[in-house]
């Protein structure tokens, strides 16, 4: 389908669509491309009252995808996996010619895998992966290059909650999941918190037993 406007128009059909007073009359072809010629288009009536009295209009830019091109210069423009490559006219329509149209993401057979720290991704995907506090969330491209938009990278070291529970133990908190030592005089005990925040402590050892008794 063709996507003009916000609107899907069906393959192998002719649509017509208004936009800055003149109505387009355009083919929409089986590959999503589209053109709209030159001499079919036509200026709406009693919208043109800017027009120069002296008969005749200076040039008008295309406007697409809210991008101005020049009178009478080439462009391209991308729309899903079709790169189109268009002629701007001086009325300010714009043509572009369907066999001109490129498919930048075939399926699958021409397209190089991405390929990070030692990882591969099919073009056409979306992956993440981390380096250091940065979650980044990335996209594959057909030659084999991938883009990670800062805008949908996160910082995973900021502000993590901590899952688990802490534990209390001799009126001081530990970390849940965590390991801990507690000593009291000659008295030295290794404790585990769990993440549900109880403890668990192995054997006391007595740290004053190589001292000896100088009574």
């Amino acid at each position: 389908k063709c996507n003009v406007q916000g609107y899907d128009r069906e393959p192998n059909s002719r649509f017509q669509f208004d936009k800055n007073c003149f109505r387009y009359d355009c083919d929409c072809y089986c590959n999503g491309s589209y053109n709209c010629p030159a001499e079919r288009t036509r200026e709406i009536p009693g919208c043109g009252s800017h027009r120069s009295r002296q008969g005749t209009e200076p040039c008008k830019n295309c406007m697409v995808n809210e991008e101005s091109h020049e009178p009478y210069s080439d462009f391209s423009y991308t729309e899903g996996c079709l790169k189109h490559k268009c002629h701007c006219h001086c009325n300010g329509t714009y043509s572009c010619p369907a066999e001109n149209a490129e498919n930048i993401c075939p399926e699958g057979k021409n397209c190089t895998d991405c390929v990070l720290k030692g990882n591969s991704y099919r073009a056409g995907a979306k992956f993440q992966y981390i380096e250091g506090c940065a979650q980044y969330d990335c996209d594959c491209f057909c030659d084999g290059s991938f883009h990670c938009p800062p805008s949908r990278t996160v910082d995973v070291c900021r502000d993590k909650p901590n899952p688990c529970t802490q534990c209390e133990y001799g009126g001081m908190k530990y970390p849940g999941n965590a390991k801990f030592v507690v000593k009291e005089k000659c008295s030295q005990v290794e404790c585990f918190c769990d993440c549900q925040g109880k403890i668990t402590c192995r054997g006391a050892i007595n740290t004053c037993a190589d001292r000896g008794d100088l009574g």
